[in-house]
């Protein structure tokens, strides 16, 4: 067998590991997984995790990690600044109530092993921030192209944010009842009236994208 043969199947290992590992922390969280069950669900001996990853702490941590760094982030761009205010909150904060939804179980996982592994609070936390650095920039984008007041921005990406990482929570925890009347459309369409009345501002007659920054 060739080193590269060899080389693709140590990695297909460790991936399938790192996608067992994650499937049975989203069941049974950290303490009531046993890396037995994580090498049963991927089909490999239960030597091999520890030959791959050393402990059940660290496959956590790189399992998560990888799983974190696949996520895309919605980024500011040209196509938001071209709608109407409702419309582009609508799309741009919409989309991050998608991926939470999307990935409940990492985002679950991320937030309830924090306080005991302070890797997973280091990842999350990392996370989070982009997140909120990414969407903090579309607002200041949207004052320069005159389509909203000037506030602090990174204040309120952080109260957007907030909102939807708390859905995410109550959804996953909260009695049936509840979480059926947290509909994710009523949500955002509060989010989105509460800054558009807030914040909203019609173009000034000559102000356009290249209009004055927050500075």
């Amino acid at each position: 067998m060739s080193e590269e043969v060899r080389g693709q199947g140590e990695e297909d290992t460790r991936s399938r590991v790192m996608r067992a590992a994650l499937e049975e922390f989203y069941l049974w969280g950290y303490k009531g997984t046993s890396t037995r069950r994580i090498a049963e669900r991927a089909g490999v001996n239960e030597v091999t995790i520890f030959r791959h990853f050393g402990s059940k702490s660290e496959l956590l941590r790189v399992a998560a990690e990888q799983a974190f760094q696949e996520l895309s982030m919605p980024v500011p761009c040209e196509e938001y600044l071209r709608l109407p205010v409702r419309e582009s909150l609508s799309k741009f904060i919409g989309a991050y109530l998608e991926m939470p939804n999307g990935l409940t179980d990492l985002f679950t996982l991320g937030m309830s092993e924090s306080f005991a592994h302070p890797q997973m609070a280091e990842l999350f936390k990392s996370y989070a921030w982009q997140n909120r650095v990414n969407l903090a920039e579309y607002f200041r984008q949207m004052h320069s192209a005159g389509k909203l007041r000037e506030t602090n921005f990174s204040v309120l990406a952080h109260i957007v944010l907030s909102s939807v990482y708390s859905l995410v929570m109550v959804k996953r925890r909260a009695p049936e009842k509840v979480s059926r009347d947290l509909k994710d459309e009523e949500v955002l369409a509060c989010l989105v009236n509460g800054i558009a009345c807030a914040y909203g501002a019609e173009p000034e007659e000559g102000e356009g994208a290249e209009g004055k920054d927050q500075g």
